[in-house]
């Protein structure tokens, strides 16, 4: 019986797999002018352009979105979820600003790289609370100041980062092309 369950389970995530992969690739290539799929150079570079004036921030926060996940696996891909999650958050999109700069947390921890992680949690917590997810935040929080514990970090960034969570909270600083 259980072992029916567990085949019909499996059978039906790769359905869903399947589909998921399906969408995710119609969505996965944009189209530019002549209709060809852009590439995640491109992407960046129009992600970049976006970013000069502020009602074009939301677009640019997309693109770079797009940018990170095209480059999952890769380091550049914390970095373009930084950036998505800091424009979604300057361009009034909270929840798009906590998901991207978790994202960013997640992506930067896969390459060891503990104080950008943190720096990343904590301007996630800070969005959430502004947003009103207080329990998101202390979470988000509490994970950086666990990394901001390790004896990985150098003394430097441990310090910049253990007065950043005991301190009064400041917003994330805009992204620098």
């Amino acid at each position: 019986m259980m072992t029916t369950w567990i085949r019909r389970a499996g059978l039906f995530a790769a359905a869903m797999a399947v589909s998921a992969s399906a969408a995710s690739a119609q969505y996965a290539a944009p189209l530019g002018q002549s209709g060809d799929a852009l590439d995640t150079t491109e992407i960046e570079r129009r992600a970049a352009e976006a970013t000069v004036e502020v009602q074009d921030w939301a677009k640019a926060a997309r693109l770079y979105r797009r940018a990170a996940e095209m480059r999952e696996g890769d380091p550049a891909a914390a970095k373009h979820f930084r950036k998505a999650g800091l424009l979604a958050y300057y361009s009034g999109h909270q929840s798009d600003a906590v998901r991207d700069l978790t994202r960013a947390a997640e992506s930067a921890l896969e390459f060891g790289d503990l104080s950008a992680a943190a720096r990343s949690f904590l301007d996630a917590a800070f969005v959430a609370e502004a947003d009103g997810r207080s329990r998101n935040a202390f979470t988000l929080a509490q994970r950086a100041e666990r990394l901001a514990q390790s004896p990985l970090l150098g003394a430097g960034d441990r310090a910049a980062l253990m007065r950043r969570i005991t301190e009064e909270p400041v917003p994330p600083e805009m992204p620098r092309n």
